[in-house]
């Protein structure tokens, strides 16, 4: 007797479910491989679109002068002021005067001085017509150093006055208050990036 059997038997069943097995896992890989590259991707993109908020400088205009130099966070909050004053080879050149909102505040809280102090610097710049003296003095050139450029210079110099915070109250709680450290924050970043303005 002819024994006519229709449908699946056991090892066809297990073929199929291990068939079905395989391209599940299959699609699930694929499936969690894509989302975790499109991630990637995202995050990728989300943190270099936000490297121009977190930079570690920012292009400064010295229009007065025509000079731009890129500062360092740490001067974010550069002013400064400017005044015409005796050139060193005789007639005048402008003086530019540097500060910053947290190094005058410091200083108020420093020294007392109150809103008297907003005129305090850091330090001040100049630039002079010709070439930075082979061997300075304080007669010949006013400052030291901070570029040459072609037919003028720029020279810096620190502050006759006040350069360190001497109340030991307060001096732990201030950010800065060292105009030195201040000016040589920016002098380095003067000789590094400073370049004509365009």
């Amino acid at each position: 007797m002819k024994n006519n059997q229709k449908g699946f038997g056991a090892v066809e069943a297990l073929l199929f479910l291990i068939l079905v097995s395989i391209l599940g896992f299959t699609g699930y890989y694929v499936y969690h491989t894509r989302n975790n590259t499109n991630a990637t991707y995202s995050n990728s993109a989300n943190s270099s679109s936000s490297t121009p908020t977190t930079a570690t400088s920012s292009k400064f205009v010295f229009k007065e002068i025509g000079i731009q130099i890129e500062l360092p966070n740490s001067l974010n909050d550069l002013t400064y002021t400017t005044q015409q004053v005796e050139a060193p080879g005789g007639g005048t050149e402008t003086a530019i005067y540097l500060s910053s909102k947290q190094f005058q505040a410091d200083v108020e809280k420093c020294y007392n001085q109150g809103p008297q102090a907003s005129g305090v610097s850091f330090g001040a710049i100049g630039r002079t017509t010709g070439k930075y003296p082979t061997n300075p003095t304080p007669e010949n050139a006013d400052g030291t150093l901070l570029k040459q450029f072609d037919g003028f210079y720029i020279s810096g110099s620190l502050p006759n006055g006040i350069t360190t915070c001497t109340n030991k109250a307060v001096v732990e709680d201030l950010a800065v208050t060292d105009s030195r450290v201040l000016f040589n924050k920016f002098a380095e970043a003067f000789k590094q990036t400073a370049t004509l303005v365009q």
